[in-house]
């Protein structure tokens, strides 16, 4: 009877451990939601739990529980005593204590860090605009725009260097390639097929290229507004195209004639323009 009595109780510690380790389980969850702890910090914690187990077992079991004592025996003075199994568990609690205080002080640090550095990239993004400089501006915004949350100020800024436009051609379905006024060849990215609506098209100069198979490939540079407001590209075959020139778009245009000041708006078609100066030879011819 006393053994089963012993046994019995052994159980219920380890039962106890069992229940104290659930709740503060569900504890560290609760808090890593509300406060976003990182998933290490569950991890720590049920590492030591753990690892808590056997040495809360071996201790209430040679302490006298869970087995039977000889009348008058002392309890185990050894390392496994309640003593040292009470300081062993304050000390890892202290240990979890520091490391999540640390991650605290940490993060909060970062956080500040952060919010500083956007608040000066914001103000970069002026600056630059305020220059012409949009390229630069653009590529800021771009490793801004996943960093910042709120949807207000992440669209405030966009409307600083780019502008939502579609970009069509006739016939559709042609690609269409983009790159800075001032960049290489080398630096042609593809934005998509027309017609194609692009969300964040940079303001300044650009350069735009669409090629469709059969087709002469357009190119074609101009400011972003511009862009927008150009309407449908056309694409010219080889054949309906003079040799050695290129289609420019049409549309409202006002002629600055020095000494007559400036005419009325001119509705212009599209037209044909040498690629390349004219020569005196090809002009008398």
């Amino acid at each position: 009877m006393t053994s089963a009595r012993h046994g019995r109780s052994l159980w219920q510690v380890l039962g106890i451990y069992a229940a104290v380790s659930w709740v503060c389980l569900q504890v560290v969850d609760v808090l890593s939601q509300n406060i976003g702890f990182p998933s290490w910090v569950f991890t720590l914690t049920l590492g030591m739990l753990v690892a808590g187990l056997p040495v809360t077992a071996i201790t209430a079991y040679l302490q006298g529980i869970g087995r039977r004592k000889e009348s008058g025996a002392p309890a185990s003075n050894g390392l496994f005593t309640w003593k040292n199994l009470r300081n062993g568990a304050v000390a890892a609690l202290a240990v979890w204590g520091i490391a999540v205080t640390g991650w605290l002080f940490l993060a909060e640090r970062s956080g500040a860090d952060a919010e500083r550095n956007l608040v000066t990239s914001l103000e970069d993004i002026k600056h630059l605009t305020g220059e012409f400089r949009f390229p630069e501006a653009y590529a800021i915004a771009e490793q801004l725009d996943k960093q910042i949350p709120d949807a207000s100020v992440r669209e405030a800024m966009w409307a600083e260097v780019a502008r939502e436009l579609t970009l069509e051609t006739d016939p559709a379905g042609a690609t269409v390639y983009h790159r800075g006024y001032e960049s290489t060849e080398a630096d042609w990215e593809i934005l998509g097929t027309t017609p194609l609506d692009v969300q964040h098209f940079p303001m300044g100069l650009s350069r735009l290229r669409f090629e469709l198979e059969g087709y002469v490939p357009r190119e074609t540079a101009a400011m972003g507004w511009r862009i927008a407001a150009a309407g449908t590209f056309v694409l010219d075959t080889p054949e309906s195209i003079p040799e050695g020139m290129v289609r420019v778009n049409g549309g409202t245009t006002r002629v600055l004639a020095p000494g007559l000041g400036q005419t009325e708006e001119l509705e212009l078609a599209d037209y044909f323009m040498d690629i390349h100066e004219v020569t005196n030879r090809q002009y008398k011819e």
